[in-house]
């Protein structure tokens, strides 16, 4: 009696300390298991930051990429009116040379200044100034102001209009200084001119 119930105590100390163990591992599971939870609410919270992240990082690149369509198109306008601008320079030059070049009289000289009012666009007042127009009204006294170049001693054309470009005026120069017509019937209304004197001398 006294063996068995030794034996059976022993039987529950094995047991009460098997018990402890599966406690502890118990405990130590629901550690991990706390843990784990907490792991994964940490992965969805930086799962969200991560989408979060990547909608802004699109959103950037999509406003870079406009940036860099304005960018090319601000350089791509700066550049043709930089050129541009060079080319009106270069042309105003040549035309002022020109201008300065032909003798005074010559009517090369009045279609040359006029091209340089229309490229410099200048108003009717500064026109008059510089002789490419008649003022609308005399001075008092009747006394008025000439310049150096004076549209009476290179008659005045009919008035282009004021939308003219350009290039409109720079053809219409080109074709009156290089028609082969124009001189030819100059040279051929000299030539009767010349005739008729003679005859009538003779």
């Amino acid at each position: 009696m006294q063996a068995a119930v030794e034996h059976i105590e022993r039987q529950l100390a094995v047991a009460k300390k098997s018990w402890a163990e599966y406690e502890e591992r118990a405990h130590i599971a629901e550690a991990a298991l706390a843990k784990y939870q907490q792991d994964v609410g940490k992965t969805q919270k930086y799962e969200q930051e991560i989408k979060e992240k990547n909608l802004l990082i699109g959103k950037l690149r999509h406003e870079a990429i406009i940036l860099n369509e304005h960018l090319v198109e601000a350089m791509r306008k700066l550049k043709e009116e930089t050129s541009e601008s060079n080319v009106d320079r270069q042309l105003i030059t040549n035309l002022l040379v020109g201008f300065l070049m032909a003798p005074r009289g010559d009517r090369k000289r009045y279609d040359i200044l006029t091209i340089i009012s229309n490229v410099l666009q200048l108003t009717e007042e500064q026109k008059e100034q510089i002789g490419l127009s008649r003022p609308k009204h005399g001075s008092p006294g009747g006394n008025s102001n000439t310049t150096a170049f004076s549209p009476i001693t290179s008659p005045i054309l009919d008035k282009p209009p004021q939308k003219e470009s350009f290039t409109d005026a720079w053809i219409s120069f080109l074709l009156k200084e290089s028609s082969p017509l124009r001189r030819n019937r100059s040279a051929v209304t000299l030539s009767n001119t010349a005739k008729d004197e003679d005859s009538i001398d003779l």
